[in-house]
């Protein structure tokens, strides 16, 4: 949940500064030996040489790890030492994922008893890295000297290290178990793909049923729970849940003590029916696994509790959805949300409203589009994107009502691969009643709007580093729009090691752009048949106008400061251009 990442986040502040008591405090403490300082830990996300770990105690009781962070986590291994999914980081206004750390994460042969806690560590020195031979970890024969050489490519989701530091640098990187333990289903999201809470379910037939109710009262008891293979057509039917989830973990990564839930490559088929869950971590309909499908036509959902999505899908499970009414009130409550190892959403003629705090209208580690229908925000965005994933719509109304509009982030929590956001509109509206229209911060964002209505606020494009996410230095937020018959306001900011690019094809942009000359880059590219309409004094890194007699920028009697010495602005010859409006295009000094 994000009350829990803002509380580890708080934890691990404090760890940073008291690491010295720790082993006198707890026996959960990191373990010091004369050697260094060790920590064990699960691998959930694997990315070149960043390795992201659950930490972990070791069972045996001895070099058991805690909750503390390595020594030197400021930096003295790499840029990313010390970043964990709550590194003095708290968790996106929207983030619905729950707790995005793999606490609960199956572990292999019982090794660890797995804490809260993830770290990304980067292993810059491939000779350190050793797999152990087959004394236990912890005895006097695990050390590092004691295994024979390994690599990277060693290093698998699964894996469980054993991780050394001395005097603040990471000296060893042992594999002590899970070797085998592969990549996770559904991809580059993080996490084992591996449940240890199995759960149950009210109702586990497979087959063709109608006019059913199903109640499902217990904890961790699924309403319909289908799984292994098995497929399932069900009409005209009630399910209602309730009964907390003993993991909100298992729950939002592997659909535990769900509505309705399709489990290793299993089908389920609902319809003309109806989803009730009055639970923390009842998520309503949720596909869990590559092959697994939900498919819902004319279904009506309400959650009412906190981390209780409406729809769902993690590790490649597909969620589609037609006509379909979606009611949630609770905290960390996406109407439409996938999580670890990603997941498709494809949902039609459907309305979604979400009323709980920080809980978007949909939120997306993977792939989800959506058409033809009303989705709406009200305790937080209308829409968020977390790292390499997408969200397309098509003739929706979508709207925002807390924080900003569109959020495009990256938490480093494991829950996203790291890359591109990506959000195609066409068509429909997005209303906007908070922030920015489009805030993004820690990634890469690529922003395509065709023909699409747009009601914002003051500030059309946010791209800026935050204390909350990312490396200082560099977190800021990159981001790409392209405007296609459209008619869009608000101004442009960026901070210092942010950029942001425009292009404007038969649109009309009216606003001011990087007014405070704060941008590291800044760019605005116009087809002949555009029309930017300047309120403020601006300044770019570039501009590229097909107009070359800029009749089309309505400059307002305001100022435009170009970059004389960048390329792109060669056809200027470092000449002030006077407009039409009494204002000018002029290099900046």
């Amino acid at each position: 949940m994000i009350k829990n990442k803002l509380l580890r986040a708080a934890i691990l502040s404090l760890a940073a500064i008291n690491i010295i008591s720790f082993a006198a405090c707890s026996k959960k403490s990191t373990s010091s030996t004369a050697n260094g300082t060790t920590i064990y830990g699960k691998v959930t996300k694997v990315n070149g040489k960043d390795i992201t770990i659950t930490v972990g105690t070791w069972k045996g009781g001895q070099g058991g790890s805690n909750q503390g962070t390595p020594p030197g986590s400021s930096g003295s291994n790499s840029s990313n030492q010390g970043t964990s999914s709550n590194s003095s980081q708290s968790a996106p206004p929207s983030n619905n994922n729950g707790s995005s750390n793999s606490a609960s994460q199956g572990t292999p042969p019982d090794m660890l008893t797995l804490t809260k806690e993830t770290k990304t560590i980067t292993i810059s020195d491939a000779s350190i890295i050793k797999k152990q031979n087959m004394a236990a970890p912890g005895s006097s024969s695990s050390n590092s000297s004691a295994g024979s050489s390994a690599s990277l490519s060693d290093i698998t989701v699964g894996s469980v290290l054993k991780l050394t530091y001395t005097s603040g640098k990471l000296s060893s990187v042992e594999i002590v178990g899970g070797m085998n333990g592969g990549s996770a289903p559904g991809g580059t999201g993080g996490g084992s793909g591996s449940p240890t809470v199995t759960g149950t379910g009210a109702y586990t037939k497979s087959g063709t049923a109608s006019d059913q109710k199903i109640s499902a009262a217990s904890s961790n008891q699924s309403g319909i729970r289908i799984s292994d293979g098995k497929t399932l057509t069900l009409t005209n039917s009630a399910i209602t849940k309730s009964g907390k989830t003993t993991s909100e973990d298992e729950s939002n990564f592997y659909g535990l003590n769900a509505g309705v839930a399709a489990l290793n490559k299993s089908t389920i088929k609902l319809s003309n029916s109806s989803i009730t869950t009055d639970a923390d971590g009842a998520n309503a309909a949720f596909a869990y696994g590559s092959g697994s499908t939900v498919t819902l036509d004319n279904v009506i959902i309400n959650t009412s509790a906190n981390s209780s999505r409406g729809l769902d899908a993690t590790f490649g499970g597909t969620v589609n959805a037609n006509k379909v009414t979606i009611s949630t009130k609770g905290a960390h409550c996406a109407a439409l949300a996938t999580d670890r190892g990603e997941g498709t959403i494809n949902v039609t003629n459907s309305k979604a409203v979400t009323s709980g705090t920080d809980s978007p209208a949909i939120y997306s580690t993977g792939k989800i589009t959506v058409s033809e229908s009303v989705l709406t925000g009200l305790g937080a965005e209308a829409m968020v994107i977390e790292g390499k994933n997408s969200i397309t719509l098509k003739n929706c109304q979508a709207t925002g009502t807390i924080n900003n509009g569109v959020m495009m982030y990256q938490s480093t929590s494991g829950d996203a691969a790291v890359g591109t956001s990506n959000l195609s509109i066409t068509g429909g509206s997005l209303t906007v009643k908070a922030g920015a229209t489009f805030f993004i911060t820690n990634t890469d964002a690529v922003i395509t709007l065709n023909n699409t209505k747009l009601t914002g606020t003051a500030t059309l494009i946010k791209a800026a580093a935050t204390s909350r996410w990312g490396q200082t230095g560099s977190n800021g937020g990159n981001v790409t729009l392209t405007a296609n018959s459209e008619d869009i306001s608000g101004n442009v900011t960026v901070d210092k090691i942010s950029t942001a690019a425009m292009t404007l094809n038969k649109s009309v942009y009216t606003g001011t752009i990087n007014k405070e000359n704060t941008a590291k880059s800044v760019s605005i590219k116009l087809s002949k048949d555009s029309t930017w309409k300047v309120t403020g004094t601006s300044y770019l890194t570039s501009i590229t106008d097909a107009d070359t007699t800029l009749s089309n920028i309505k400059d307002n009697g305001n100022t435009i400061y170009y970059d004389s010495t960048n390329s792109t602005n060669s056809w200027l010859n470092g000449k002030t251009v006077s407009l039409s409006g009494g204002g000018k295009l002029t290099p900046a000094k």
